[in-house]
This record gives structure tokens, C-alpha cells and sequence, in this order.
């Protein structure tokens, strides 16, 4: 997909979003999608233009001219446009999006913020401003309030993989303890059948030395996605702190199981032989890792050796 057919469907889920059913059936409505959704942009002006002789106060036709002035780069003409539809309808959550976007693009963050929230309060539950504020909070390294405002994206859809990852991604820049204990434990709480929450909670808690709890919360991550390599790695770790060394090992065993080409399960199920004093597989192992990427797998052998403080042959 290029990267023009990614902002014409990224658009086109804020428009569809954005609009209620009776708006989204009316006949010239649809052709204006269309169009839109054709990539037709220049007709899709066109008819704005007509709409908007008719009736300059159609919020609508400002909103999608501004759209498409928006993905032309034409900045200045796109501003102009998107306040002129926010003049003519301050609760048009499609108008205050794009303007927001659109002011955004241009520098202009705290101002386009201010939008979003007034979409927010037409309607809560959306997924389009909810991400824009969490990539400005993150932005501005307000990871509290960033997390805050993506979570309820996850109550309109529990299973996206991306909005998971944004979560995980500005945990991981967090201290583990407080605001991020409680706000997992929330996770857990409001969707349990979500792995990746139960994840989020084992790897917590193993931080801060947690680990029955941490062992806990990572089976449950694996009753409900039995080949989730990170959770069975993540368990390994864990089983290794309670020094049970043969669980962990059996653990680094069905990673390479679930990916046997991947040059860092065999690596980390190395390190687990170590831990047991099995040499031989311990050989086995990295002779594996050095086989699928010999540069990658030297280099974790060169790190192992400095932290050891004695040679270690490969």
C-alpha cells in the first residue's frame, strides 16, 4: 500500500467514524466518499465547491475540501478551510479532527489539542483523537497522561495489536512501581481476556521482585495465547530467579519450538543452559544461534564474555 492509499484509508475510517448512519446514506454523501475513497480528490474539490456556492455555511463541504487540501500539503489553504467548516459547525467532530490534525502538522500542537478534547466531549468514545493526544503526551514525555487517554481506546477495540504496543511502549519508559502497577492491574481488571495485559502484569511485577505473582499473571498470558513467545521468555526469567532452572529451561525449549529460526531464542535458551551447568547443549544452543546470524550471534558472545570476565569459545 503506498503511502498515499494509507492516508486515503486512514482519513476514510475518521470520516466514516465521525459521521452517523443517516449523514453517511444520503446519496450525495456517498458520492462525495466515493470519490474520496477513489482517490478522485480533485472531483471530491469540486463538488465541495458547488456545495459550498449553494450553501457556504455546509460544514461538510469546507470539512472535506479542507481534507483534501490537507493531503495536497497545501497548509495554509487547508487551515483556512477546516476553521471556516469549525465556524460553521462547532460540534462537528469530523471538522474538529481534521483542524486538529491539520494544526498539528503545522507546529501548532497546544492548539490542535484543544480540538481533540472538544471532539472528545461531543463523543468519548473515539479512537482517532484519543491516539493523536497520546503520541503528543509521549511527545512531550507525559506518559501518565498518555496512557490514560489511550486507554479507552481499548473498550472500542480490546484486540488492536497497535494500540497494545503504544501502551507497552511508553510503559517501558516508566518507573514500574505506582501509577504503572495500578494502571496494569486495571488493564487486567477491565480485560481479562486479553494476554497482553496479563503480560504487561507479570513483567511488572518480576521487576520488583514479585516473582510468584509475576509467574501467576505470565500462565494466565499463556492460557489465552499458548504460543506467545515473549510471555514464555519472560517465564523463563522468572523461574530463573526462583532458581528452578529445569522449568526455565523447558520454557527457552518452546520458544525455539514456536520459532525455530529466530537466532535470539536459541541465544536465550543458551543462557538457560549455562544456569543448569549443561555444557553440551549449552554448545548445541549457540552453535544454532551462530548458524541462523553468525554477526548478531557473536556479538551477544563478545557481550556474555566481557560480563563473565573469561573467554568463552563459540
Amino acid at each position: 500500500m503506498t503511502d498515499a492509499n494509507r492516508g486515503i484509508k486512514f482519513y476514510l475510517d475518521l470520516i466514516i467514524s465521525s459521521l452517523d448512519s443517516k449523514t453517511l446514506n444520503h446519496p450525495d454523501i456517498q458520492v462525495l466518499v466515493n470519490d474520496f475513497s477513489d482517490g478522485n480528490h480533485a472531483q471530491v474539490e469540486i463538488d465541495c465547491l458547488l456545495r459550498i456556492n449553494d450553501d457556504e455555511t455546509d460544514s461538510f463541504a469546507w470539512s472535506f475540501l479542507g481534507l483534501c487540501l490537507m493531503l495536497r500539503a497545501d497548509e495554509l489553504g487547508a487551515k483556512a478551510t477546516l476553521m471556516r467548516a469549525v465556524t460553521h459547525d462547532g460540534k462537528s467532530i469530523l471538522a474538529l479532527n481534521l483542524l486538529g490534525d491539520c494544526l498539528c502538522s503545522r507546529g501548532e500542537e497546544k492548539e490542535g489539542e484543544v480540538l481533540y478534547w472538544d471532539s472528545l466531549h461531543l463523543k468519548e468514545e473515539q479512537v482517532h483523537p484519543r491516539k493523536r493526544l497520546y503520541f503528543q503526551f509521549v511527545s512531550r514525555k507525559e506518559y501518565e497522561k498518555a496512557l490514560r487517554v489511550l486507554e479507552p481506546v481499548l473498550r472500542i477495540h480490546p484486540d488492536d495489536s497497535k494500540t497494545w504496543t503504544n501502551i507497552e511502549d511508553c510503559i517501558s519508559k516508566m518507573g514500574p512501581e505506582g501509577f504503572v502497577e495500578e494502571f496494569v492491574t486495571l488493564l487486567t481488571g477491565s480485560y481479562p481476556m486479553q494476554y497482553r495485559g496479563w503480560y504487561l502484569q507479570g513483567d511488572i511485577l518480576h521487576s520488583v521482585g514479585h516473582e510468584k505473582e509475576a509467574e501467576k499473571a505470565v500462565r494466565k498470558a499463556l492460557e489465552l495465547k499458548e504460543k506467545d513467545v515473549l510471555s514464555w521468555a519472560l517465564l523463563a526469567n522468572i523461574l530463573v530467579r526462583q532458581e528452578r532452572y529445569q522449568e526455565a529451561v523447558d520454557c527457552g525449549k518452546r520458544v525455539t519450538e514456536i520459532r525455530p529460526r529466530d537466532m535470539n531464542a536459541w541465544f536465550h535458551l543458551s543462557l538457560l543452559y549455562l544456569k543448569t551447568g549443561k555444557d553440551t547443549e549449552w554448545k548445541k544452543a549457540v552453535d544454532i544461534a551462530v548458524s541462523i546470524d553468525p554477526q548478531a550471534a557473536r556479538e551477544l558472545l563478545d557481550s556474555l564474555e566481557k560480563q563473565e570476565g573469561s573467554s568463552i569459545e563459540g
